[in-house]
């Protein structure tokens, strides 16, 4: 079942000829369920509304109608541990389609938890700091999951992209941290990676615990010197690197710190 336009429904048909479905025209954002609760989602309903107007997109559902949606799609579904996606696409582009308006919809699925660590490639594949969606978490999104496809293929858990200069961006399917002598570093969203939910609540969390924190540009030589790497995703959390190459990795202090916090986030932020 999932929610679209509104309703609630087994299946749901959009046209053809929409701006969604032949140009990829749309934006979306996933999040995290834990203890049968959507996580942050304050800041994924806000999400939504600057990629709407990046994206030259409208649509009149307000964010107390999704809030409620999401949360009777969780229930429905019986789902203590998962993932949501809401997905907003435009439906005229003037050309082949004249409709005015979008599409919004909701998907829930369960997940587990992924607790080995993971082990990460540099993909072949690049991404332009200065692409016209960059920090948009776009429908347009088969760049990434070829990405992704990749470095499965050559048996890693996830594919790290640079950018045109040659500056570590972000992975396929997540942000990218790591820590040194006890400070810790990220890409600078000037390096076009997404803005990520669990990116900014990383960093929040890591200055409150007095941590420095660097968001600047950097090449794989400083990944691979690191003393700990880890990924974030808002569905997923906090996830520890073992292997970037022949660099290997075990956890540390900081990572440790910030799994906790996040562990206490979703368990305190999600009671019923």
């Amino acid at each position: 079942m999932l929610w679209f336009n509104g309703r609630f429904a087994d299946e749901a048909t959009s046209n053809a000829t929409s701006a969604g479905a032949l140009l990829g025209w749309g934006f979306f954002t996933t999040i995290g369920v834990w203890n049968a609760q959507p996580f942050a989602l304050p800041q994924h309903l806000a999400r939504l509304q600057h990629d709407a107007a990046h994206c030259e997109i409208e649509y009149s559902i307000d964010d107390e109608t999704l809030d409620s949606a999401l949360h009777e799609l969780i229930s429905r579904h019986k789902i203590t541990r998962g993932m949501a996606r809401i997905s907003i696409t435009k439906r005229g582009d003037g050309r082949w389609d004249t409709q005015s308006g979008s599409d919004v919809s909701i998907l829930v699925r369960p997940i587990k938890d992924e607790t080995v660590p993971a082990k990460i490639t540099t993909s072949p594949f690049r991404m332009h700091s200065k692409r016209a969606l960059c920090g948009v978490k776009s429908t347009s999104y088969l760049d990434y999951q070829l990405a992704w496809n990749e470095a499965q293929s050559r048996g890693f858990d996830e594919a790290i992209l640079l950018n045109e200069q040659s500056s570590v961006c972000e992975g396929a399917r997540s942000n990218l941290f790591w820590t040194r002598d006890g400070n810790l570093f990220t890409p600078s969203l000037s390096t076009g990676c997404l803005p990520g939910i669990a990116r900014a609540l990383v960093l929040d969390w890591a200055r409150e615990a007095k941590l420095k924190t660097h968001e600047i540009e950097y090449s794989t030589e400083y990944l691979r010197d690191a003393d700990g790497v880890f990924l974030t995703s808002a569905a997923t959390g906090i996830r520890a690197v073992s292997a970037f190459g022949k660099s290997r990795f075990s956890s540390n202090e900081t990572i440790e710190v910030l799994q906790n916090r996040w562990r206490d986030a979703v368990n305190y932020g999600n009671k019923p």
